[in-house]
């Protein structure tokens, strides 16, 4: 189960600079400050600049007071803002499962294997994938997972990329029962936009498309409070368990003039889907009024 932001056509340019760049845009200029001199605030992390301190102070403080809820200790968080080298991160390594924000992995392993043929994508996988990604629709995913090879060909993807956390459920179904952390879906969006990559630039491009083109009403979870300068890419998963309530799960990318940064919110013990949704949201918003 289961946006596009009103970009400027200058920020448009700036957005395609960044995303050709790759997030790590940041990769070609070293982070504020000393990578020698990493400084602890809280959750977050600066590479010792003052700026940089100030940042991971200032998002230590919103974060944390967006996380200061009863079921806090149900909710997986982490970002990284590639422009400056802070990282925020709350029980990152925990699991959940994923829902369906497992789409986006299961269309960046197709990528991957259609590289290594040498084969491009037919015009039927490129449909399945617009519809996995843009409207979660779980058929198409499954025919998706099933090209893919099933569960040992989304493990191989997993291995090559160092999404080492993320544990797929073991049978030859895709479900949203895949257990993952939101740190390794952070490095997805790594994966999916930075050089050097296992995916080329045209793959990169590819998927950043249809994360950015996400139905409307799926625009929750990381893109909450987003500016309306920012390219955003999202995937979201929901669904009912019989034990632990609902998962809900977001993850994302975020491109503007001042920050590149990549965003997973994960959490499960929900008792409905909008009271997940709002969980999500506010902590989301708490880091995007900083750098979105």
């Amino acid at each position: 189960m289961g946006f596009r932001p009103v970009i400027p056509v200058v920020g448009i340019a700036i957005v395609a600079a960044s995303i050709l760049a790759g997030p790590a845009g940041a990769t070609q200029a070293a982070p504020l400050g000393s990578p020698n001199r990493v400084t602890s605030i809280g959750m977050c992390t600066s590479p010792g600049s003052a700026n940089g301190n100030a940042l991971a102070a200032a998002l230590n403080a919103r974060i944390s007071q967006a996380l200061n809820a009863p079921r806090r200790n149900s909710v997986g968080f982490s970002l990284t803002d590639w422009t400056t080298g802070v990282t925020c991160n709350f029980r990152s390594h925990w699991h959940t499962e994923s829902a369906s924000t497992i789409k986006a992995t299961v269309v960046a392993a197709l990528l991957w294997q259609h590289q290594q043929s040498g084969k491009p994508l037919s015009a039927t996988e490129k449909s399945l994938s617009s519809r996995a990604i843009r409207f979660s629709d779980n058929e198409a995913a499954t025919a998706l997972f099933n090209r893919i090879g099933k569960t040992p060909g989304l493990r191989s993807f997993l291995r090559s990329v160092g999404m080492n956390e993320t544990i797929p459920s073991g049978t030859d179904q895709l479900g949203g029962n895949t257990l993952i952390t939101a740190s390794d879906e952070v490095r997805l969006m790594q994966v999916i936009n930075a050089q050097p990559s296992v995916l080329t630039r045209l793959s990169q491009t590819f998927e950043t498309h249809l994360l950015h083109t996400v139905a409307a009403d799926q625009r929750w979870g990381v893109p909450a409070g987003a500016g309306r300068d920012s390219f955003v890419e999202n995937k979201n998963g929901w669904g009912p368990r019989a034990t632990r309530g609902w998962r809900i799960t977001s993850v994302g990318h975020i491109v503007n003039a001042r920050h590149t940064y990549g965003m997973s919110v994960i959490s499960d013990r929900n008792p409905r889907m909008n009271y997940g949704v709002t969980v999500l949201n506010r902590v989301s918003r708490a880091a995007n009024s900083l750098l979105g």
